[in-house]
């Protein structure tokens, strides 16, 4: 299952990433929400199989640091994105 799940979504991320590094594309906002929706994707993808792996008490934990304020601002757009979809207004409260 892990296998079917990442295997095209790999190759939508790679693309992106191709896409991205393109000198002769100006604007690059759209290669970047999808490559950060992938990236998205791929973290719910490796959350449920790790749900299957805890049910199945086959999963080991280990722990890491992570940037917080990275984190939270990838979610910000994320949600900035979602709320254009659904013209929604985003106000920055900073």
């Amino acid at each position: 299952m892990s296998h079917e799940l990442r295997t095209p979504l790999n190759g939508i991320l790679g693309y992106s990433q191709i896409l991205n590094r393109d000198e002769t594309i100006a604007d690059k906002q759209g290669i970047q929400i999808i490559q950060r929706c992938g990236e998205h994707l791929l973290t719910l993808i490796n959350d449920i199989l790790d749900l299957s792996k805890i049910e199945a008490d086959k999963l080991e934990l280990t722990t890491m640091d992570f940037n917080l304020s990275v984190f939270l601002n990838d979610i910000v757009e994320i949600f900035k994105m979602l709320a254009a979809q659904k013209v929604i207004l985003y106000l920055n409260y900073r």
